[in-house]
């Protein structure tokens, strides 16, 4: 439990920062105004990952300098920001790793992703919650402690990736050009503390399309989940004409095929059972352009969203579908077990153990290229299962569907044993501030921690079991769901963050940090 002064700490940080709450609105709102979204093809000296990132690293040295402390831009890959430049040449500092970088906004916005605002204590925007409420955090904490004269046994420095959402080459890059800081807290995952994470494979493959079928077009990134995919074809009967849209299509301009027009939009009004929806177009040249629109989410956890690719795959393939021809109907087909159930049993690599759970696998990102169709999957493999088995089953499943592998890259798993004196500090940290026991937890999600040495996940996310959502809610710790945007989650649509949650998770970092400062002098 919390001691006398802990529990004095604790209300002097909540204290502090509900007044300095406007503040942190308002610097939340200007740095989730960058559209940070990491593209190392627009690079350019001084900018490997282009414009968008380049400015963000400006407006943090702008906000840093702003509250007198001191910033670093490692070549444009990484920021550090230091209370004062005497802290610059320390060797024995403690990180707090953030990342400025987004995901692509992607469809689905009720509002503008990169016009960010505040309503119902929430702040709504592309990368508010993913990871730039936690950046602007780690500011306020260094300015708290330097306010409150708390000292630490080894230096706060405050960390910035540049390219988390593409790979984690930022922070490689950074290790290998100057070493890992001397500990590490990664703040883009949840409380009390993240112990394991699966090992991650991209991967990008291409298929030979059918005569039916001109292009399936989906995604913006692999690490999300498709919340709209587009396709067009042709119709077996030889082709339509008019435009419509799902269950009530116009009659065609020039009277052809208007029974089957209106049967397809018919088929695909009902939707799907698990909630997709259709829109139909067709045009004179006998072509019909076909949307899909699932549920987008984070592709760490694919089971939690609905993949447009499958809505359009599983309904076009079905056989009362009175729009494609057999072979079509049978691409589409085999394209939806590559997807659902989204554990890799289309592939068959799925996998399961203790630590981490199932092995997941996201279709993330959907082109055309001529008569091609080029797929780029994100697999998510549990900690004991081999890199090598996974990639064998691709590779053999893409050749039997007459397919060719592209590219893959592989990143291998992240594990700490949870009796590790790290692990059971930020636990207990977490614990004596809430009130509320969680246990240590694996992801499916990949962090920083995967490529900086002697680093730890800690916070900022709450636990989401439905066990500690109602102790939670009910301890007054966290806000209850917005009920004016849907979805809203991480690399979502409608993303948003609530003011509460990081409100809450503040004192957890403070005494979190003072603890696992002390612990670390007390295991040198």
């Amino acid at each position: 439990m919390l001691n006398d002064h802990e529990r004095e700490l604790k209300a002097q940080a909540l204290d502090w920062f509900d007044a300095h709450r406007d503040e942190y609105v308002r610097d939340l709102i200007r740095w989730a105004s960058v559209p940070s979204v990491s593209d190392a093809s627009a690079a350019r000296p001084g900018e490997p990952y282009g414009k968008g990132v380049a400015d963000m690293f400006e407006q943090i040295a702008s906000t840093a300098a702003d509250y007198g402390f001191v910033s670093v831009n490692h070549d444009g890959y990484a920021m550090s920001v230091y209370a004062n430049e005497a802290d610059k040449s320390s060797t024995s500092d403690i990180a707090i790793l953030s990342h400025a970088d987004v995901v692509p906004a992607g469809p689905g916005w009720l509002s503008e992703p990169f016009q960010p605002y505040e309503r119902d204590g929430y702040v709504v925007g592309r990368g508010v919650h993913d990871d730039k409420a936690m950046c602007v955090l780690a500011v306020f904490l260094m300015r708290f402690l330097r306010e409150q004269g708390i000292t630490l046994d080894h230096t706060l420095r405050l960390m910035y990736g540049g390219a988390e959402e593409t790979g984690l080459h930022d922070m490689e890059h950074y290790v290998a050009e100057h070493g890992a800081p001397y500990r590490t807290l990664v703040t883009d995952c949840g409380f009390p503390v993240n112990y394991a994470q699966k090992g991650e494979i991209t991967f990008e493959c291409a298929l030979p399309l059918p005569a039916a079928i001109e292009s399936i077009t989906a995604g913006v990134a692999p690490n999300a989940v498709p919340g709209e995919a587009f396709m067009v074809a042709r119709l077996s009967d030889g082709g339509i004409a008019g435009d419509g849209t799902a269950g009530d299509a116009t009659d065609s301009a020039n009277g052809k095929n208007e029974a089957a027009i209106r049967a397809l939009a018919d088929y695909l009004a009902s939707g799907t059972d698990d909630g997709g929806s259709f829109e139909l177009e067709s045009s004179d040249d006998g072509r019909v352009r076909i949307k899909a629109i699932g549920r987008s989410g984070h592709g760490a956890v694919p089971q939690l969203a609905l993949n447009a690719v499958h809505v359009l795959a599983e309904k076009l393939a079905a056989d009362d579908d009175p729009a494609l021809s057999a072979d079509a109907r049978a691409f589409l087909a085999a394209l939806d077990r590559w997807i659902v159930p989204p554990f890799g049993d289309g592939f068959g690599f799925a996998f399961e153990d203790e630590d981490t759970g199932k092995t997941t696998c996201n279709l993330g990102v959907v082109t055309t290229d001529g008569r091609e169709l080029k797929l780029t999957f994100d697999i998510r493999y549990a900690v004991t299962q081999s890199a090598d088995d996974i990639m064998a089953a691709i590779e053999q499943s893409v050749a039997a569907a007459g397919g060719r592998m592209l590219n893959h890259t592989v990143d291998k798993p992240y594990y700490v044993p949870k009796d590790n004196w790290e692990v059971t500090t930020l636990v207990a940290a977490y614990d004596d501030v809430t009130g509320i026991h969680a246990e240590p937890f694996s992801t499916g999600g990949g962090t920083h921690s995967r490529v900086v040495p002697r680093s730890i996940n800690f916070g900022p996310g709450f636990p989401e079991d439905p066990e500690s959502i109602v102790k939670l809610t009910e301890a007054g710790l966290i806000a209850p769901q917005p009920t004016f945007v849907t979805n809203g989650g991480a690399h979502g649509a409608n993303e948003c963050m609530s003011v509460l949650d990081f409100r809450n998770a503040f004192p957890i970092f403070v005494i979190g940090l003072l603890r696992y400062d002390a612990a670390l002098s007390d295991h040198e």
